[in-house]
C-alpha cells in the first residue's frame, strides 16, 4: 500500500506528465497552423502577383544581362519565390521561438 504522501507525489507526477502532453500538442497545433496560413498566403500572393502585369523599363541592347527577368511572366516568378522564401523564414523563427517558451516554461515547472 502506498501512503498519502506517494499518492499525492503520484498524482503531482501524473499532472506534469499531462501538462507537458497538453503543450506539445498545442505546440505541434500552432506549427501546423502557421504551416497552413503560410501556404495559404503563398497561394494567394502567388494568384495576386500572377494577375498583375509587372513592367520593366526598356533595356538598352548593350546592357542585356540577366534579361530572362525583364519579362513579365519571368518577374512574377521570381517576386513568388522571394515571397515564398520569406514566409518559410518567418514560419521557422515562429517554430523555433515557440518551441524555446516551451521549454522555458518546462524547466520552470
Amino acid at each position: 500500500m502506498r501512503s498519502n504522501d506517494e499518492r499525492i507525489a503520484e498524482l503531482h507526477r501524473l499532472s506534469r506528465r499531462q501538462a507537458r502532453e497538453a503543450a506539445r500538442r498545442r505546440f505541434r497545433a500552432a506549427c501546423a497552423g502557421m504551416s497552413a496560413v503560410t501556404l495559404a498566403l503563398t497561394v494567394f500572393m502567388a494568384t495576386a502577383v500572377s494577375r498583375t502585369k509587372l513592367s520593366v523599363p526598356a533595356l538598352m541592347p548593350e546592357s542585356r544581362t540577366a534579361s530572362i527577368f525583364t519579362q513579365n511572366d519571368a518577374l512574377g516568378y521570381v517576386v513568388i519565390t522571394i515571397l515564398a522564401f520569406t514566409l518559410g523564414v518567418l514560419l521557422t523563427v515562429f517554430c523555433f521561438r515557440l518551441k524555446k517558451r516551451l521549454d522555458e516554461k518546462e524547466r520552470r515547472k
